[in-house]
């Protein structure tokens, strides 16, 4: 008969590794992303009670009222260091004007943001963040207006225009 080799592994759980698995995957990456640029590897001050907040409540925070407030302080963060990424708006018929807002942004009811160019020539730098991307011709809405998109990489997004 031959031996049994018996392993035993054993794991640490801590609050940030268990966010990391069943949290909201654009702000688990955030803070580790800000994490990052602190030489102690803290939260920025900005986040933190926030932060806390969102590890109590991470599968309701969605509906919280700290939650559009949460994701535009990330987004104010992101454009503090500097950090953008490259957006595209596509639709199946070019020359629509690109509009968008992030969470805070639409709830606050401040004026939507405009690409420079139309589609299918626009793109645009943006900070991460989440968005409501939409596009309009004639100064109508075209397409969804209530589209929401998480900006956290280079993105290509395809409007449908159905008005």
């Amino acid at each position: 008969m031959k031996p049994l080799l018996l392993l035993l592994f054993v794991f640490q759980l801590d609050t940030g590794f268990f966010a990391q698995q069943v949290g909201i995957p654009f702000i688990d990456s955030s803070i580790v992303f800000f994490r990052g640029k602190d030489d102690s590897g803290e939260i920025p001050l900005a986040l933190q009670d926030y932060y806390n907040w969102y590890l109590q409540d991470m599968n309701t925070c969605e509906t919280k009222k700290y939650y559009s407030e949460f994701t535009q302080k990330i987004t104010d963060l992101y454009a503090y260091y500097g950090h953008t990424v490259l957006i595209q708006v596509k639709t199946d018929k070019s020359g629509a004007k690109v509009k968008y807002q992030t969470i805070f942004e639409r709830e606050a009811k401040k004026q939507p943001n405009e690409f420079t160019n139309p589609t299918n020539n626009s793109s645009m730098k943006l900070p991460p963040g989440y968005y409501f991307i939409w596009c309009e011709r004639d100064g109508k809405p075209s397409s969804d207006k209530e589209k929401r998109v998480t900006v956290d990489g280079n993105t290509v997004v395809t409007l449908l225009e159905d008005k």
